[in-house]
């Protein structure tokens, strides 16, 4: 009969949607890196105990993956000659993996990366060895020969080292990256000097510090005894103009993206100069 046949005809058709597996979110973010939600990358792995930049599971997943953006976005756009899963990249200053693990989830890189903090190393070496995660020396060189890199990342860093060891691990950048080689260095200026003196604990120690002072002065640094941090280490603001001018040494500075990282940092573009 005609219905029958119509009723048969369906069917099949029906069939191969009926069979399709169901893919979970998770699968597909391990799978591919175009998956739909870019948090997908907190569900691959165990996430760190409370320490370091972990205070939160929440907090530590959206700002892993707003820093990560900006860094994506800015080495697709400084480095387009290959695709970032073939360039080799070490995060200088990794902690706990906040960008290192959606970093490695999307693109198994960084290649390498580094950190002061042995707990933080241990818990990265438990779930993405293959970022090479190794304990940071205190005082430069790290121990990666000359011109290792294409890019070399670095987040919350500047922003506590003192001017001293500033220059002299920005100088060690440089001699690891290859002619042409990308740093993206995030420093605090303007809208952080503003926070540290309203800041509860650290205010008495920026009270006295003026726009005008960091304008004049180009870097300023105040130690806060950290605890576990050998020698000098607290907070450092420093001017773009300043380091538009006193980094061009060894640097093409191509722009400072102003509180691109975190709404409060600034990130530095830096060509490394052939």
């Amino acid at each position: 009969m005609p219905t029958a046949a119509k009723k048969k005809t369906i069917t099949k058709k029906l069939k191969p949607a009926a069979a399709k597996p169901e893919v979970s979110k998770t699968s597909t973010a391990k799978s591919s890196p175009t998956a739909q939600d870019p948090r997908s990358w907190a569900e691959a792995y165990v996430l760190p105990p409370r320490m370091n930049m972990m205070k939160s599971r929440d907090a530590f997943i959206s700002s892993g993956t707003r820093i990560f953006a900006v860094l994506e976005e800015n080495i697709k756009k400084y480095k387009p000659g290959k695709p970032i899963q073939k360039l080799d990249i070490l995060e200088f200053g990794c902690g706990v993996g906040r960008i290192a693990l959606p970093f490695f989830h999307k693109y198994g890189r960084p290649s390498a990366c580094v950190d002061v903090s042995q707990s933080s190393i241990d818990y990265l070496n438990s779930v993405i060895p293959g970022a090479n995660p190794k304990i940071s020396v205190f005082t430069p060189p790290l121990p990666f020969p000359d011109a290792s890199f294409d890019v070399i990342y670095s987040i919350s860093v500047w922003t506590h080292l003192e001017p001293a060891k500033g220059d002299l691990w920005l100088a060690d950048v440089a001699r690891m990256l290859r002619p042409g080689g990308l740093a993206l260095i995030s420093t605090s200026s303007y809208g952080q000097l503003e926070k540290h003196r309203q800041h509860s604990i650290r205010g008495a120690e920026w009270a006295d510090v003026s726009d005008d002072d960091l304008r004049r002065e180009g870097r300023i640094f105040r130690d806060q005894n950290y605890a576990g941090m050998k020698g000098a280490y607290g907070c450092t603001v420093h001017d773009p103009d300043w380091i538009k001018k006193e980094w061009s040494g060894l640097f093409d500075v191509k722009d400072t993206l102003v509180r691109a990282v975190g709404g409060h940092q600034d990130l530095n573009i830096l060509i490394k100069k052939s």
